[in-house]
């Protein structure tokens, strides 16, 4: 009779267990970019500024329109999640990136402060960037 309530009870644990895991995964904050056909270079999103937009949302995806500058700026503030990436066409036609590697270079944050020699600290905002390219350009844009 032991040997049956130590199954039950592991088996809701591991049911509780499973449950919260896929609840939690649900409620990760996923980007998706929409980066112009044919354009190369970097992208910055720059976070945390009042004088910005919100986040534009498709469903639960924060989507990022990437203008022909690269630079994009919002109110709000970096999560962590998934990324996908997308070439969309004159026509709004969206093509999703499979070859990452190959595809988006150097995907990396930044955020801190600087101090000068009269002790005043300046913030930097968080950022999130990446280089559209092949490695190549990647390189060539990093010699230049």
């Amino acid at each position: 009779m032991n040997k049956k309530i130590l199954w039950v009870v592991l088996s809701v644990i591991v049911f509780i267990g499973v449950s919260l895991f896929l609840i939690l995964q649900e409620d990760r904050h996923q980007y998706i970019f929409v980066i112009p056909e044919g354009y190369e270079g970097k992208v910055t999103v720059t976070f945390d500024q009042p004088d910005a937009d919100p986040f534009v949302y498709e469903d639960k995806w924060i989507v990022f329109q990437v203008p022909s500058s690269g630079h994009i700026k919002t109110s709000g503030s970096n999560v962590t999640g998934t990324m996908n990436y997308y070439f969309v066409d004159q026509a709004g036609n969206r093509t999703k990136i499979e070859d990452i590697p190959n595809a988006i270079q150097d995907l990396h944050t930044q955020s801190g402060g600087s101090q000068n020699s009269a002790n005043q600290t300046t913030e930097i905002p968080e950022t999130l960037s990446f280089f559209v390219g092949i490695p190549q350009e990647y390189n060539n844009d990093l010699k230049s």
